[in-house]
């Protein structure tokens, strides 16, 4: 907002333009439960602090591929690595959340695969490079706008203006 622009020493010259992580949109994702969940707690809109969902989706793939690990070998480094890669199998679809941990629990001790999807959007490793795809916004923060105004939306190698 302006009057934080304003309180910076030096202050800043508009236009200011940038890049983030994009919010999900479309396909399976948990984004709207994620931000009810994290206003209750932060004094800050999930939609604001885009980072907060990837964030809070490293954390959970770490407590679930620990899960993993447990329930089918040892729960070292090498075991979480492998149990990050089970995470995304052809299975039962599941939101990574701490609601469906007891769930991931039970198909991890029945050798059952899941693929879950977070508050950033699906999850799906490439096997090969082991990099997921992920939206990126660029944006433009203006002296006519409130707040900042996502001018482009990229996936992948392709971007396209957001109106």
């Amino acid at each position: 907002n302006q009057s934080w622009l304003d309180s910076i020493p030096g202050g800043f010259r508009l236009p200011l333009k940038g890049f983030s992580p994009g919010l999900p949109s479309g396909g399976e994702n948990d984004f709207d439960s994620f931000a009810k969940r994290y206003a209750q707690y932060a004094d800050q809109d999930a939609e604001i602090a885009s980072t907060a969902a990837y964030a809070y989706d490293a954390v959970m793939l770490a407590h679930y591929s620990t899960a993993w690990a447990q329930a089918n070998e040892q729960s070292d480094v090498f075991g979480v690595a492998r149990g990050l890669r089970a995470l995304s199998a052809d299975g039962e679809s599941m939101a990574l959340t701490g609601e469906n941990l007891s769930e991931a629990r039970a198909s991890f001790s029945s050798n059952k695969a899941i693929n879950v999807y977070g508050a950033s959007g699906a999850l799906d490793y490439n096997e090969s490079t082991e990099q997921l795809v992920t939206p990126v916004d660029i944006w433009s923060i203006d002296a006519n706008t409130k707040g900042k105004t996502v001018v482009y939306r990229c996936v992948e190698s392709s971007c396209s203006e957001v109106n």
